[in-house]
């Protein structure tokens, strides 16, 4: 699998992270450039020739949350920054675990680091990724955070040698708590996350999608049980329809899902 490395040249956080990149070989690997912001470059997949996209960003918060930051692209509802309305992207749930671990292991804690929900732009028909710096301008220009990306994206692609059996998650906040503690201690991957605000746009095209666009077959929906607000018993009685079993995330046996 080519993996295309996206930087943007007015992207504070990309160009910081491009700065430690080139310091290094990459593994069947190579950098793309654009111009401007990631989140509207629909159908990058179509000009360049690779496998997957990995998009190096900033990482925007009303609360000027200061974390890394991953997350997979599409739009659950209406799509207003980039993508298409309700339509989510293709996904590599084992790249996207592998990378979670190895930037984990790189911060040793120093920094969060947290998963996100699919949100924005732009639209892809190839599997793809954002890894952000957050969350103001001293965060993105952060040297010890810019080589941390950088090593995390080069570890990533000397280890990715594993699937995991897949899942996706519904519920909770946009950071999500039960995403980076399923990631980190079990051999459980995630391909699609659904928080709370969410809920209401999902449907069974959606699902549909879901199991489309996911390299790894899904094998069940994890729940925040207490996450899914009002959207519960709606969410229940999709799974039922689609035949899907489900497990509470506060109930998932790590022991169970750890080789």
């Amino acid at each position: 699998m080519k993996t295309a490395i996206i930087i943007c040249k007015i992207d504070r956080a990309s160009m910081n992270i491009y700065e430690h990149l080139r310091d290094y070989k990459l593994k069947n690997a190579f950098i793309h450039f654009i111009e401007d912001y990631h989140i509207f470059h629909e159908s990058l997949d179509k000009e360049i020739k690779a496998g997957f996209l990995l998009f190096c960003s900033t990482h925007k918060s009303k609360a000027n949350i200061n974390s890394l930051c991953l997350h997979n692209i599409g739009n659950w509802g209406k799509a207003d920054f980039g993508g298409k309305d309700k339509t989510i992207c293709p996904v590599n749930a084992s790249f996207f675990k592998t990378a979670f671990l190895e930037l984990n292991k790189l911060t040793k804690d120093k920094f969060d680091v947290s998963v996100e929900q699919v949100h924005h732009g732009p639209y892809l028909e190839k599997p793809s990724m954002f890894l952000e710096i957050g969350s103001t301008e001293k965060e993105y220009k952060d040297k010890e955070r810019g080589k941390i990306v950088a090593e995390t994206i080069v570890n990533t692609l000397d280890n990715y040698n594993k699937e995991y059996k897949s899942t996706i998650l519904f519920g909770g906040q946009h950071y999500n708590y039960y995403a980076n503690k399923i990631l980190l201690n079990t051999d459980l991957a995630i391909s699609y996350i659904c928080a709370k605000h969410s809920l209401p746009y999902l449907d069974k095209d959606l699902f549909h999608q879901m199991f489309k666009k996911s390299k790894e077959k899904i094998e069940f929906a994890i729940l925040d049980w207490k996450g899914l607000g009002i959207e519960k018993n709606r969410v229940l009685g999709l799974l039922k329809d689609l035949g899907l079993d489900y497990k509470k995330a506060d109930k998932i046996n790590q022991k169970a899902y750890k080789q």
